[in-house]
């Protein structure tokens, strides 16, 4: 299982990394994220705390842990429809900056993605997520 203190420290240096992401927050859940988050400004890296499921046989046994991200900024309620394709298209982009850091970053064996499954990333929009903000999610099994 990875570490918590680990993990925390890489997604912070992928928020340092990509200009466009201005802070990274660490939750347990839904309700963690709508606390931390409240009215903080610009676009924001919520990494849910990795669960973990144990494989293999006695003896013989690993981790297989599953990551959540949200690259995330603040919806407007008034945003016409042009400004919340603008939202989603920063979001987006920043989003697969992430995606491309950590897929980069685990074929150099020097993340903990080392073991990283490719097939299992998925990535969708988000609406209203955490109580009023838009973006995208990432799923991903390592």
């Amino acid at each position: 299982m990875i570490g918590i203190r680990e993990y925390a420290i890489y997604m912070q240096q992928v928020v340092d990394e990509i200009p466009a992401l201005k802070e990274m927050i660490m939750v347990a859940e839904d309700n963690h994220a709508i606390n931390r988050l409240k009215d903080k400004p610009g676009m924001i890296l919520a990494a849910v705390i990795p669960n973990s499921q144990g494989t293999g046989d006695v003896g013989m046994s690993s981790d297989k842990q599953t990551g959540y991200l949200f690259v995330i900024e603040k919806r407007s309620n008034d945003a016409t429809q042009q400004k919340e394709i603008d939202q989603y298209g920063r979001t987006q982009d920043a989003m697969l900056a992430v995606r491309s850091k950590i897929e980069e970053d685990a074929e150099d064996g020097c993340s903990p993605f080392t073991r990283l499954e490719i097939s299992s990333i998925g990535i969708e929009p988000e609406f209203n997520i955490f109580g009023g903000w838009n973006g995208w999610s990432m799923l991903f099994t390592f």
